[in-house]
């Protein structure tokens, strides 16, 4: 099966990773190429890993370029990613001979609170993008919900991330890494791996974070990412706050973590990516109770907070700084469950069935 991936070539996120997970590791069940809309991180990344790309102007999709490279190409399905994607869909899902999907990866409501402007603008194009499709892949049960209470129909599968915990290697050893950002061996860690956007919430976490700092004095907070309100995440941090930037290599800066963090207002992703990575190197987490995530994190393998009470915040980054040893076990626990049920090949296996069923229903409801 030949499979059309866009999305805009930019994405550095959750969403990239999504898909070069599924281009890299589908051999033998499709073949994936994708989409690119204009050049940028994903798109470099695909070259590099040798994924066949094609690069895709917005013009492309108003007039018939884009429609012909598709036929041309002869592929069996479509599968659009993100907002730019899902608007630009609406333009040219009616010269399409062959059915087209939406993954949704987030909330979509939430996507661009970073921008008043930008969200009141692109927040309806992106809904209207969205009422398009007749078929969605959602990455968690609450997506398929969120869909379901705006009334945008058609037939939805849910499919979880999937990580190769095998082909998760750590590039750096731990020392090194801490020592490159002034962390000494006797220092606690808490890493958050997330774009500084306020749906990820980092200035409760910093707040939360403050108190403990006050009590404990070896307790560090690496924060690891980038977006446009970093400024305003930086003037709210005070002492032991350590902002890394944009990380290529996560799994090295996790490793050298005590345990992550992630305390969202909203997740789209079950689990979210950073969970799995934190796994693939047994380290637990301490997640916001939002989305899948009760399903997911339980008392073994990681503690669940309220994203909205700092106080909670607070009260389990001191339970896991007091008890190293559980949280050690934790990892341990999460590791053996993530193994289990978020595997990649379940991820690429469940990913196939569901293009051979949208394909198979596509053939009935045509006339």
């Amino acid at each position: 099966m030949k499979v059309l991936h866009i999305i805009t070539g930019n994405d550095d996120g959750g969403g990239a990773k999504h898909i070069l997970n599924l281009c890299l590791n589908s051999e033998g069940k499709m073949k994936c190429t994708i989409g690119c809309i204009g050049g940028g991180a994903l798109y470099e990344k695909a070259v590099e890993n040798n994924i066949e790309c094609i690069l895709l102007s917005p013009k492309s999709f108003l007039g018939s370029e884009a429609a012909d490279c598709i036929a041309e190409k002869c592929f069996d399905i479509v599968n659009f990613h993100g907002a730019k994607a899902f608007f630009l869909g609406k333009f040219l899902l009616n010269k399409l001979s062959i059915p087209a999907v939406a993954t949704v990866h987030s909330n979509y409501r939430q996507d661009f609170l970073n921008s008043r402007m930008k969200h009141l603008l692109f927040t309806p194009l992106s809904i209207s993008g969205l009422r398009s499709f007749g078929y969605f892949i959602c990455v968690s049960n609450y997506i398929k919900n969120l869909l379901n209470v705006d009334g945008i129909g058609g037939r939805k599968f849910v499919i979880p991330n999937g990580i190769n915990l095998d082909e998760c290697r750590v590039a750096s050893d731990a020392s090194a890494v801490r020592s490159s950002l002034g962390i000494g061996e006797g220092d606690f860690v808490f890493t958050m791996v997330a774009r500084f956007h306020p749906v990820k919430n980092h200035i409760t976490l910093i707040k939360a974070f403050s108190r403990l700092r006050a009590e404990f004095d070896n307790v560090k907070l690496v924060l690891i990412g980038e977006g446009s309100h970093r400024a305003e995440i930086e003037a709210a941090s005070g002492a032991g706050v350590i902002f890394a930037g944009f990380r290529e290599n996560v799994l090295d800066y996790i490793n050298a973590s005590d345990i992550t963090v992630l305390t969202s207002l909203s997740e789209g992703g079950a689990p979210p990516l950073v969970v799995l990575e934190s796994a693939a190197v047994s380290k637990t987490v301490i997640a916001s109770s939002v989305s899948d995530m009760p399903h997911i994190i339980n008392g073994g393998n990681g503690f669940l907070v309220d994203p909205y009470s700092e106080e909670d915040i607070y009260l389990k980054l001191r339970e896991a700084y007091l008890h190293p040893g559980t949280i050690k076990a934790m990892g341990e626990n999460l590791n053996r469950y993530v193994r289990e049920k978020y595997s990649i090949d379940r991820f690429c296996s469940n990913y196939f069935e569901a293009y051979k069923a949208i394909v198979e229903d596509s053939k009935v409801v045509k006339p």
